[in-house]
């Protein structure tokens, strides 16, 4: 049936659908779960490479993913849960997801680090991890994050992401915990005042492991999860 005048002017031109997808995802990674967590950024994901034909740089990342053992049977927030407290946190996932969006220009930054920031980043991130930090620890020694994910309340857990304006650089993330004090329901009252840095991920492996891409902070290290299988 020949589509009326009224059903072309209301169709959606392929610049305002992008524009509309690259907009929800960067509303969805700084709190993926009032979005629907880690399926709701692959949907996402999975709509926007189609829309710009990224689907094989798609799916050779979710073969990386796989191959490096980010991408577990629960997806990445099972291979975050291998490394990190706290399985249930959906803020570390997104930081995966995140960087595929930069690489393909599709994140909104925050802050631009500048190269000469992001070099000194980079070079203190081993040193700087080898005592315990805190939450104002990294914003005082890097500055403002390029990407909050995670609420902007001090007290809980969140992860920090750096990045330049170049595509080309790898993100950097700092995942913060703070767990909830013993005896009290989940969601309660946090275990510290701010939550402690467990490690920080380079966002460039290459083909080695996904727990190779981490610094842990001494804190990180005795609240590792012991091996297991996902």
């Amino acid at each position: 049936m020949k589509p009326t005048d009224a059903t072309t002017e209301a169709t959606r031109s392929a610049a305002e659908i992008r524009e509309y997808l690259v907009g929800r995802l960067n509303a969805a990674l700084p709190r993926p779960e009032m979005f629907g967590g880690e399926i709701a950024l692959r949907t996402l994901l999975d709509h926007l490479a189609f829309v710009d034909d990224r689907e094989q740089a798609w799916g050779d990342e979710n073969q990386a993913l796989r191959a490096s053992g980010a991408f577990q049977a629960t997806g990445v927030i099972g291979g975050f849960a291998l490394l990190l407290p706290d399985h249930r946190d959906q803020k570390a996932a997104a930081s995966v997801y995140a960087e595929f969006a930069h690489r393909n220009g599709w994140l909104e930054l925050d802050r631009a680090l500048t190269p000469e920031e992001y070099r000194a980043l980079r070079g203190e991130v081993p040193a700087w991890c080898a005592e315990n930090k805190w939450f104002t620890d990294v914003v005082e020694s890097f500055g403002p994050p390029s990407l909050l994910i995670g609420g902007t309340n001090p007290q809980f857990s969140k992860t920090l992401g750096y990045a330049t304006e170049r595509p080309e650089d790898p993100m950097v993330f700092f995942h913060l915990w703070n767990g909830t004090r013993p005896g009290n329901p989940p969601g309660g009252a946090p275990m510290y005042g701010q939550p402690v840095v467990m490690a920080v991920r380079r966002a460039d492996g290459g083909d080695g492991p996904f727990a190779g891409t981490f610094t842990f902070t001494p804190e990180g290290a005795h609240r590792r999860p012991p091996a297991q299988e996902y």
